[in-house]
């Protein structure tokens, strides 16, 4: 579907950037991610990947974003210990 980017909460803080090596790595994450995949919302429509994409959607005037909500989320690949 495409979503409206003004029905995305951005109160989260999904990236570390309290220092400034980590803010250069997420800009340049979000410079060099594609549109063409979608973002992929949880169960109760929170965005569980994609922020990047979010980001640069926002950042070049898009006024929705290509979305996927999952009815239910799958298991982790792993679990770290």
């Amino acid at each position: 579907m495409d979503m409206p980017l003004w029905n995305i909460d951005l109160t989260t803080e999904p990236f570390e950037c309290s220092q400034l090596h980590n803010f250069i790595f997420q800009c340049k994450r979000v410079r060099d991610c594609s549109l063409d995949y979608p973002i992929l919302l949880d169960e109760v429509g929170q965005i569980a990947d994609g922020y990047h994409r979010l980001c640069k959607a926002i950042l070049e005037g898009k006024e929705t974003i290509k979305a996927i909500r999952l009815l239910e989320m799958p298991a982790p690949d792993r679990i770290e210990e």
